[in-house]
């Protein structure tokens, strides 16, 4: 069950990881690709089909609606996590090279690189976010 829009999470979702340049590079490398938005489908429709098997469980059944419940929201929390971190790292990767531009711009090298780079869209998950909550 996806998280209600600015619902609190008791607990930090992500660890603090640290990518190396290479690992941004590559980030940067599949983020728009046709293959990472085929694969953020296929995460999305997992999610919806622990939503599905929730909407289907036996209400009578407290224990496996619970069971169902959690699986699915952490489904949903587990998406949200990558998409936002994944958007946060490719941020700090841009940020990065808009410094080292500015910096060439100011020793008279603003040819070295493009400036302006797009920002990177991350589509937002296309199902409601307040689907079934009940925090």
């Amino acid at each position: 069950m996806p998280p209600r829009k600015g619902s609190k999470v008791p607990f930090d979702l992500t660890s603090p990881i640290t990518l190396t340049d290479k690992d941004r590079e590559d980030l940067l490398g599949i983020v728009d690709s046709l293959g990472y938005k085929v694969l953020l489908k296929i995460v999305q429709g997992t999610c919806r089909g622990f939503t599905d098997a929730l909407l289907n469980t036996d209400p009578a059944n407290e224990k496996a609606v619970l069971s169902a419940h959690i699986i699915a929201q952490s489904s949903w929390l587990f998406l949200k996590s990558l998409r936002e971190q994944v958007a946060a790292h490719v941020e700090a990767a841009f940020d990065e090279q808009r410094q080292v531009e500015q910096r060439l711009k100011e020793l008279g090298r603003e040819d070295f690189f493009p400036v302006g780079r797009p920002k990177v869209d991350i589509p937002e998950a296309t199902t409601p976010l307040e689907v079934m909550d009940i925090t």
